[in-house]
């Protein structure tokens, strides 16, 4: 049997919504039907007093002038009251003056009758006894003992469980309905994402053939997903391009190898090893690529997304639990005034629980689409570093939390840089990976720190690690293409060579490196103010200084 929470999202929801709407329903029927019960009991105590007050009024004359028979005729009036079952008038002396019965039941005992000045009731079995003393000018004369029917009690009780009865199984029907289509509209867009994506890393196409369903945090989600598939697609283009041209290059080396084979023998082995190399650097660097994006994507999103969702699917789950001991304390009598409220305290926290985890969900997904739109569109922007670089370690916190390293970053929150949001995106992304697979060893506690500011009219941004450093003998040789001292652990040698590259050519800054063994690596990188930006800054100082 397939525990509950090995179950779909569908199932869960549906059996979420009906449990706690068949647990809400029920209780509040109970509580209905208990306080139209008790309301109905009350109204037949009240209208007992009120015919025990007549029939009091209406015999007094009798009892002070001891005519019985003026008695018993008024008393045989009663018979219009279909629910006076049973009246004794007793003498100050406790003897039967007269008597009514309506129907064949039970003979009335003395020694049941309360002779009391005050009025009592009590109810039997389906009978309502009422006691009272007559009184005339404040003087007591007799007492009066009448039975009421209380079977239209019986009726009205049949007839309301019969309503609730009806007015609860018409709504559990609806809440039926309500939550297979609502499992559809949440459940089927994610189905359908899930079941292409698996398709996408079949065919090696990375095409998102599905619409969009809605406009909404999935559908932000499946925007995500577009962008990132479009931006793997354009760097799997890049490599087939440059493997054809590396082909190329191959062929006419091999080409000019072969005619220098002829001279020159023992130079052919060497030869033929480095293109060999070069083949197997091409190959591992395209497999690499390709599982690293494809990977990465799925297992990323996938793992911060279920975080949030799972503890609202808990929370959900312990909401119910509460409920059905509340349904237990009430169904056993044992409901005290504490337990309601601390079952109403629980609720509201597990409400702003479910809320907080959903809503984690949502900015998830935002910033996941935010990050893969920057990079795939190489366009400069203004934007706040510090806001963007928290952005970036969303997505690779889930890479993050599989080691003991912590990141720090230091900036201002209110520091603006006009650049290309992609490009820093993949500066720090590409340092932060190279410090989580070189610097630390497995399980070894350490801090990344990240300072930014602005000086001499410059971005000044300082990355920094406190890992094993790097040996001075390869130092100079990091930003190398193809250098890595990790290849064998799949390491390609073009990280910090993208670096160097993103941060000389295309951002047109300065990037050094200072390390020890033993004492962690320091990256420092200078970005200049671009034309742009400082058009802009002059633009807000002017119109600073107008106003």
């Amino acid at each position: 049997m397939i525990s509950f929470n090995n179950r779909s999202v569908r199932e869960k929801m549906v059996f979420i919504v009906l449990s706690i709407t068949i647990t809400a329903l029920f209780l509040g029927s109970s509580v209905m039907f208990f306080l139209v019960w008790n309301n109905s009991k009350s109204e037949a105590i009240s209208r007992a007093h009120l015919d025990g007050a007549l029939i009091s009024d209406l015999v007094v004359t009798s009892l002070l002038f001891n005519d019985k028979i003026s008695a018993k005729q008024i008393l045989s009036k009663l018979r219009n009251f279909d629910r006076v079952e049973h009246v004794t008038i007793y003498d100050m002396n406790r003897e039967i003056f007269s008597k009514y019965v309506a129907i064949k039941h039970k003979e009335t005992i003395d020694s049941d009758i309360v002779f009391t000045k005050s009025t009592t009731t009590n109810i039997d079995g389906s009978f309502l006894h009422l006691n009272r003393a007559i009184f005339d000018s404040g003087e007591q004369i007799g007492y009066l003992h009448i039975e009421f029917s209380l079977t239209h009690l019986e009726e009205i009780r049949k007839k309301y469980i019969l309503f609730f009865a009806a007015i609860v199984l018409m709504l559990v029907l609806f809440s039926y309905i309500f939550a297979h289509r609502m499992q559809r509209i949440i459940s089927e867009p994610i189905t359908k994402l899930i079941t292409e994506m698996k398709e996408i890393s079949l065919r090696r196409k990375y095409v998102l053939n599905v619409k969009k369903m809605y406009d909404d945090e999935i559908g932000e989600l499946y925007d995500g997903f577009e962008d990132l598939l479009k931006q793997i697609q354009i760097r799997k283009d890049a490599t087939e391009r440059a493997q054809k041209e590396l082909l190329q290059l191959n062929n006419e080396l091999e080409d000019r190898v072969e005619v220098r084979t002829r001279k020159l023998n023992e130079s052919n082995l060497a030869l033929q090893d480095s293109i060999d190399t070069i083949k197997k650097t091409q190959s591992q660097l395209i497999q690499s690529e390709k599982m690293a994006a494809l990977g990465g994507l799925v297992a990323g999103v996938a793992h911060e997304i279920n975080t949030p969702v799972g503890l609202s699917v808990t929370g959900i789950t312990h909401l119910q639990d509460i409920s059905r001991a509340l349904k237990r304390l009430y169904d056993n009598e044992q409901m005290t005034q504490e337990d309601f409220d601390n079952y109403l305290e629980t609720t509201i926290q597990l409400c702003e629980s479910i809320y907080l985890n959903l809503r984690r969900a949502a900015e998830l997904v935002a910033s996941f689409k935010k990050v893969a739109s920057d990079q795939s569109i190489e366009e400069k922007s203004t934007f706040r570093l510090k806001e963007y670089l928290e952005q970036v370690l969303i997505s690779l916190r889930n890479r993050i939390k599989q080691t003991s390293v912590k990141v720090e970053i230091d900036c201002d929150e209110k520091l603006e840089i006009y650049s290309d949001a992609g490009a820093i995106a993949q500066i720090f992304t590409n340092l932060i990976m190279n410090s989580l697979i070189h610097a630390y060893e497995k399980d070894k506690v350490g801090t990344i720190k990240l300072q930014a500011t602005f000086e001499n009219n410059n971005y000044l941004i300082v990355y920094s690690d406190d890992g094993k450093g790097i040996d001075k003998e390869i130092l100079p040789k990091i930003f190398d293409p193809f250098f890595t001292t990790n290849r064998d652990s799949g390491g390609t040698g073009l990280g910090l060579n993208i670096i160097y590259n993103i941060v000389k050519s295309s951002l047109g800054g300065e990037i050094e490196v200072e390390s020890e063994l033993g004492k962690g690596t320091r990256f420092t990188i200078t970005l200049p103010v671009s034309i742009d930006e400082r058009v802009v800054a002059h633009s807000k100082k002017r119109d600073s200084d107008d106003v």
